[in-house]
This record gives structure tokens, C-alpha cells and sequence, in this order.
């Protein structure tokens, strides 16, 4: 008959796997200490060469032509965090590279965007001084309103076509009322014998000049209503809100932090060996 495997009971269990832990340790004790410390040593001198990394955050507000976006708020988000966007931004902070110095790849790779506001963006970076990464955000900006620029010009070029051909009809018409103006001027002071023929011409005169002053002011309204299209509130590039934010003090490195954390990792990795290498002594 087989055997029923004998069950232990929970107290002797538990005893037994505390001593198997105890004697684990005591034997490899010195694994247990040196090594974390070893660790943490290592980890803390590593962390002091570390370069240090600033952390910054701006807000964005999306441009305008005429009052409407060359492209959505989700797009340009999208854009900003793409990797040829970032390339691109990459080889224009190295071009410039002489003047305010080399940017890391790291830098703009840390380049981060989100939606805040219907029209507004937040553009995060980190970067090892916090010079680089408001030049990142300003290139950033710069970049998106070349891009606007490129898609909206068209239409500005319309609007702008539309006043020049709408400044054209005015400076016309103002011509036409001095002319009518004078040509009154001089019917008024002729001496016309035939007093209807004079009185006919006056009312001529009167109906043109009347017509020219509604044409003039017609004119007028619509140059006003194209050049609002181009005002500040219509049509604005896009901008930085306020300041870039950078932090005071760099987060990182944080040669404490590393270092309590590689020797917590260090102390389990002890332990374990120290397991294992008592469960094989005692297979």
C-alpha cells in the first residue's frame, strides 16, 4: 500500500523554514553584509559623475490666421512628439550649436507635449542646464510657426491681395470725388444763360457725387472687414504663455537615492544566494 505523505503541523513548519533561513544567513553572512555595501559604494561614486538634469515646462498657445487654425491642437501634440519633428528640432539646435552650444540627443528626445486648453499645449523637456531647454522650447515654437506659415500662406496672400486691389478702388474714387468736386465748382461759377440746362447739370452732378461717396464708403467697409482678418485678434502667430518654468535645483542625480536603492537590490540578491546555496548543501 502506498504511503499518505506526513503533514506537518503549521508551528513546525514555520520553525523549521525560520532556522533554514537563520543558518542561511550565519553561513553566508558575510556575503549579506560586504555585498550590499559593496554595492552602495559603487552605485554612490557612479551617481556622483552623473551629469546633473534640470527639469521644464512651458505653455503654449496655438496660432491663428483669420481666425482659424492651420492645424488642430491633437495634431500639433502629435507633431511635437514625433520623431521626425524632434530630428528636425535636433539639427537646428546643432546648427546653432557654435553660438549657444551643443544640445544632448537626450535633451530633445525628452521633449514632451500635451494638450492643456482648447488652443493651449504644454511642452515639457529636461536637458543637463536649463539654458537648453528653453532654447528647446523657443526652437519648438519657432519650428511650429514655419510650419503654420508654410500651410496658411495662400491665404494671407488672398487677404493681402484682396486690400491691395481694395486700396487701388478707393485711391479711384477719391480721385473721381475731386474731380466732381471741381467740375461743380466750375458749373456753379459759369454764366449759363439756359437756367434748366444748369439746374440739370447740378442734379447730375449731385446723383454722381452721391453715388461715388456710397461706392467710397462701401469700399472703405470692406477694407475695414479684410483688415480685421489680419489684426492682432484674427491672426497671431503661435507664442510662449507667460515663462518657461525651469526647476531651481537639478532632479537628478540623487546620489542617496541610488545608492539606497543598488544596495536594497544588492541585500535581496544576497539573501537569495545565500538560499540557495544553503538548499544545495543540503540536498
Amino acid at each position: 500500500m502506498d504511503r499518505q505523505p506526513t503533514m506537518l503541523p503549521g508551528d513546525q513548519y514555520l520553525g523549521g523554514l525560520l532556522m533554514f533561513f537563520l543558518d542561511a544567513t550565519r553561513r553566508h553572512l558575510l556575503v549579506i553584509v560586504i555585498g550590499p555595501l559593496v554595492a552602495m559604494l559603487i552605485a554612490f561614486a557612479f551617481a556622483k559623475y552623473l551629469p546633473p538634469t534640470y527639469a521644464g515646462q512651458g505653455n503654449v498657445r496655438m496660432g491663428r490666421v483669420d481666425g482659424a487654425e492651420a492645424f488642430s491642437l491633437q495634431a500639433a501634440v502629435s507633431r511635437v512628439n514625433s520623431q521626425a519633428f524632434k530630428q528636425s528640432l535636433l539639427d537646428a539646435l546643432n546648427a546653432s550649436a557654435a553660438e549657444s552650444g551643443r544640445v544632448s540627443e537626450g535633451a530633445v528626445e525628452s521633449l514632451s507635449a500635451r494638450a492643456e486648453t482648447s488652443d493651449t499645449m504644454s511642452l515639457a523637456a529636461r536637458a543637463a542646464a536649463a539654458k537648453d531647454i528653453l532654447r528647446i522650447v523657443q526652437l519648438t515654437v519657432k519650428l511650429l510657426n514655419e510650419e503654420q506659415e508654410r500651410i496658411q500662406a495662400p491665404l494671407v496672400a488672398d487677404i493681402n491681395a484682396q486690400l491691395a486691389s481694395i486700396d487701388a478702388n478707393i485711391a479711384s474714387l477719391r480721385e473721381m470725388r475731386e474731380s466732381l468736386s471741381s467740375l461743380t465748382k466750375a458749373v456753379s461759377e459759369s454764366q449759363s444763360g439756359d437756367a434748366a440746362s444748369a439746374a440739370l447739370r447740378g442734379v447730375w452732378l449731385s446723383e454722381l457725387i452721391s453715388r461715388n461717396e456710397q461706392r467710397l464708403a462701401e469700399a472703405r467697409a470692406e477694407r475695414y472687414r479684410q483688415t480685421v482678418r489680419l489684426s492682432p485678434r484674427q491672426t497671431y502667430p503661435v507664442r510662449i504663455l507667460d515663462e518657461v518654468v525651469v526647476s531651481p535645483t537639478p532632479i537628478s542625480p540623487r546620489p542617496l537615492r541610488i545608492t539606497f536603492f543598488a544596495g536594497g537590490i544588492a541585500l535581496v540578491a544576497a539573501f537569495i544566494y545565500a538560499l540557495i546555496r544553503e538548499g544545495a548543501r543540503r540536498a
